[in-house]
């Protein structure tokens, strides 16, 4: 079934729906009581509402886009949750959002300096202040960068090495979900490119080793390096195991044998490209061969 996405005078109806400090209050306590619904008085008490005729005008008005009716007691719908965590995640509105400064977030893929953090507008960068490279950029929820840095009593020093841990596991998590094929920004079905052989600006060290990820729904092209992509490989993952490497405890752009393996080679089989990159940790190497939309075709430890 085709997803056809919303126009923008549709899309502006549904927004409109919240313009009114009423239906947000209604929204709001319904997701404080979630998953229990309310009764319609209950719901107006606490809202602590107008007369009843203006509160059930409002109330249908959030119905069936955000709210819906179970049994004569209202719930926020799926898409009433989401609206909700966007807005307490500080997705809709980065003005006042965190700012990091420069903070040490490990070492360089290309020189022996450290790399280092800085988190700004919803933005977290981690760059090498000596060679330039660039080690990752990635768009992270204020929430994320606030939720790290709660403790009040920890140690300045503690607090920046938390927020670099929470933004590595942050990407992370991208990278896995994007590889599982869903997207990061509406959830919808992905598809994988390779980029070596197009026109596609370079997201990785080399443009071989780049990944697109074109939504099936919102229409987003996330881009990934392939060794991000690999990451959560049964055979990549049993290979960091010999060799004594910790996930937990390595950033996710310090992975040096994955972000910039030693070899990487295209190949063609019939109208498929292939490509090929060795994977190697102290003495243990790995050589894995993907088709042109990032899958796992072969491995093999060499």
């Amino acid at each position: 079934m085709a997803f056809e996405t919303p126009s923008p005078s549709e899309l502006a109806d549904v927004f409109g729906l919240l313009a009114n400090d009423l239906r947000v209050a209604v929204v709001r306590e319904l997701w404080l009581a979630f998953p229990d619904p309310l009764s319609f008085s209950a719901l107006r008490e606490r809202v602590g509402g107008p007369d009843s005729g203006t509160f059930n005008y409002h109330l249908n008005e959030l119905q069936p886009a955000f709210v819906e009716s179970v049994e004569d007691r209202y719930t926020l719908t799926y898409a009433g949750r989401q609206v909700v965590g966007v807005a307490v995640s500080g997705r809709l509105d980065g003005r006042d959002g965190p700012t990091v400064d420069a903070t040490p977030a490990g070492e360089c893929l290309s020189c022996p300096a450290t790399t280092e953090l800085r988190y700004e507008a919803g933005v977290a960068t981690v760059a090498c202040p000596e060679c330039g490279l660039l080690a990752a950029e990635t768009a992270v929820p204020p929430a994320v960068i606030q939720s790290a840095e709660r403790d009040p009593a920890e140690r300045e020093s503690s607090r920046r090495e938390s927020v670099v841990r929470v933004v590595s596991d942050h990407l992370r998590r991208t990278a896995e979900r994007l590889a599982r094929g869903f997207c990061t920004h509406c959830d919808g079905r992905v598809d994988a490119t390779l980029v070596g052989d197009t026109d596609d600006e370079a997201v990785a060290h080399r443009r071989e080793l780049g990944v697109r990820f074109d939504c099936r729904v919102c229409g987003a092209e996330p881009r990934l390096n392939v060794g991000a992509v690999l990451l959560a490989d049964p055979a990549v993952v049993s290979l960091l195991t010999d060799a004594g490497v910790d996930l937990r405890e390595r950033y996710a752009w310090e992975l040096a044998p994955l972000l910039d393996p030693e070899s990487a080679r295209t190949t063609n089989e019939g109208d498929e490209s292939r490509l090929r990159v060795t994977f190697a940790v102290d003495d243990e190497r790995l050589v894995v061969t993907v088709d042109d939309t990032a899958s796992v075709v072969e491995t093999e430890r060499v």
